[in-house]
C-alpha cells in the first residue's frame, strides 16, 4: 500500500504540472491570436474614397430651353396662317413678326373704324367747346330786336285803346284783343331771349358728355389695336427658327406654329442620378462629349434642377435602369463651342462634372 500511494502521488504531480504547462501555453496562444487579429483588422479596414466627379447622359439644347410659338389665346378660331415671314434656320430678334393670321384684314378694318369714331367724338367735343355758330347767334339777335319793336308797338296800341275806352270811343272787346296781342308779343320776346342765352352759353354738362364720348371711342381703339395685334405671332427672344409646324393656309394645331431657341448660347442638359445630385453645385466645371463631334467641349454648371423626374435620355445598354430618378443639371458651354453645336439641338451627349469646386 505505501508503494502504491507514492506512485499515485508522483503521477498526480506530473499530471498537475502538465495541466499547468498546457494552460500557460493556451494563454500565450490566446494573447498572440488577439494581437494578430487586431493587426489583420487594421490592415483590412476599408478606406473611404471621396468621388472626384459625376457622370451622366444628357442632351444639347439652346440656352434655357426651346420655345414653342403659338397665337394669343384670344385669337379667333385658334389661328390659321395667312403669311409666314421666316423659314427654318433663320435668325430672328425679339419682337420680329414670325407669322400673320387670316383674321388680320378683318381686325384691321375694325381698327380703322374705331379710329374714325375717335375723330368724330373729338370733333364733337371741339364743337361743344367752341359754342354756337356766329350766323345762328346773329339770326337770333335780329329776331330779338324785331320782337322788341313788336312789343313796343303792341303796348302803344293797348294804351291807346285804353284811353278810347275811358271816353266810350271803343268797345271792351277791342281793349281785350289789344291786351292779348301785347301779352303774346311779350311772351315771344322772352322765349327768343332765352334761346339766344342758351345758344351762347357753354354748359359744363355738355362738355362732360362730349369728353365721355371721346374716352369711349379711344377705348374702342385700344381694344381694336389689341385684337389686331393678336393676329401677329412675334418672337419673344433673339434666336433661331428650329422647326415650323404650320404654313400658309394651315390651321395652327396643339404643336404650335414653330420652335425657336437661342442657339448662340447652347447648353447641355445632364440627367444626374438623384443620389449624385447633392454633390453637384453651380460653378463646377464640366466636360461634354458629343458623339458626332471629335474632341470634348468644356462648360460650367449654371443650374441644378429642383425636381426629380424620370430619365429621358436612355443608355445604349438595355439592362440599364431606364426608370432611374434623375435631376436635370444645365451646363453652359464655352462660347467657342457654340458655333460647332448650334445645329445639334437634342443631340445625345455624355457629361462629366468635376464636383470638387462650385458654390
Amino acid at each position: 500500500m505505501p508503494v502504491s500511494l507514492n506512485l499515485f502521488r508522483r503521477h498526480w504531480v506530473a499530471v498537475s504540472l502538465l495541466c499547468l504547462i498546457l494552460l500557460a501555453g493556451a494563454g500565450v496562444a490566446f494573447v498572440l491570436y488577439r494581437h494578430a487579429n487586431k493587426d489583420i483588422q487594421s490592415q483590412t479596414q476599408p478606406v473611404i474614397v471621396q468621388p472626384l466627379g459625376v457622370g451622366a447622359l444628357g442632351r444639347l439644347e439652346p440656352g434655357w430651353k426651346i420655345l414653342r410659338l403659338a397665337p394669343s389665346s384670344t385669337a379667333e378660331g385658334g389661328g390659321q396662317v395667312e403669311s409666314l415671314a421666316v423659314e427654318e434656320g433663320d435668325e430672328v430678334h425679339q419682337g420680329d413678326v414670325i407669322a400673320v393670321l387670316d383674321s388680320n384684314r378683318r381686325k384691321g378694318a375694325a381698327l380703322s373704324e374705331a379710329r374714325a369714331q375717335v375723330l368724330i367724338a373729338s370733333a364733337k367735343l371741339a364743337q361743344v367747346k367752341a359754342g354756337p355758330k356766329s350766323d345762328d347767334v346773329a339770326a337770333l339777335t335780329a329776331a330779338v330786336e324785331l320782337q322788341v319793336d313788336a312789343v313796343a308797338n303792341a303796348e302803344s296800341e293797348y294804351q291807346r285803346v285804353l284811353r278810347l275806352s275811358a271816353s266810350k270811343a271803343t268797345t271792351d272787346e277791342e281793349v281785350d284783343r289789344r291786351k292779348s296781342l301785347f301779352h303774346r308779343d311779350q311772351h315771344l320776346l322772352e322765349q327768343t331771349r332765352s334761346q339766344l342765352s342758351a345758344l351762347t352759353t357753354i354748359r359744363p354738362e355738355d362738355v362732360q358728355v362730349a369728353v365721355a364720348e371721346l374716352a369711349k371711342a379711344e377705348a374702342g381703339v385700344s381694344r381694336a389695336e389689341a385684337e389686331w395685334e393678336d393676329t401677329h405671332v412675334r418672337s419673344p427672344i433673339d434666336g433661331r427658327i428650329l422647326k415650323i409646324f404650320a404654313r400658309p393656309g394651315e390651321r395652327i394645331s396643339t404643336e404650335g406654329l414653330a420652335e425657336i431657341g437661342d442657339t448662340a448660347k447652347m447648353q447641355a442638359v445632364a440627367e444626374v442620378h438623384e443620389r449624385d445630385a447633392p454633390l453637384v453645385k453651380i460653378g463646377q466645371p464640366a466636360v461634354v462629349k458629343v458623339q458626332s463631334l471629335a474632341g470634348e467641349i468644356t462648360g460650367e454648371v449654371v443650374h441644378v434642377g429642383w425636381k426629380v423626374g424620370r430619365r429621358v435620355v436612355l443608355d445604349n445598354d438595355p439592362v440599364k435602369d431606364t426608370d432611374a430618378r434623375v435631376v436635370e443639371v444645365r451646363i453652359q458651354l464655352d462660347s467657342a463651342a457654340n458655333q460647332r453645336v448650334a445645329g445639334l439641338s437634342y443631340a445625345r451627349v455624355e457629361v462629366r462634372i468635376d464636383i470638387r469646386g462650385g458654390q
